[in-house]
């Protein structure tokens, strides 16, 4: 996994194909299917897009927002956790984090990045 740094404009609208978003606002959090998620991207502080494969993340403050794809790639150690979600299904029941690993210059291994996998209503 290596991170790319995309285009804003081209990024927001490649955004559409994945199926599920975590969204931050000033004034809301919100996680579900990307076809219902109402997004104020004047407000976003993070959001997440995410699939099986792949996840594309926006971060910064509002109004200045980044874009970078996180995808598989072949080579990698990776590692799938899956955790339960709180508030009564309010957010769904469950999210799945996909962990990549790697050894540092002790051979200990580390997650040198995760990113969001899946997610069940």
């Amino acid at each position: 996994m290596k991170p790319k740094i995309l285009e804003l404009e081209q990024a927001r609208k490649d955004s559409a194909a994945f199926p599920y978003v975590l969204v931050r606002e000033l004034s809301r959090v919100w996680l579900g299917e990307r076809q219902r998620a109402e997004l104020n991207w004047d407000e976003a502080t993070e959001l997440r897009f995410f699939n099986d494969t792949s996840e594309l993340r926006f971060f910064g403050g509002a109004g200045r927002l980044q874009a970078v794809l996180l995808a598989d790639e072949a080579e990698d150690k990776c590692h799938d956790r899956s955790f339960p979600l709180a508030h009564n299904g309010a957010f769904g029941r469950e999210l799945t984090v996909r962990e990549y690993l790697d050894f540092d210059e002790d051979g200990q291994l580390y997650v040198k990045a995760t990113r969001l996998k899946g997610w069940v209503k």
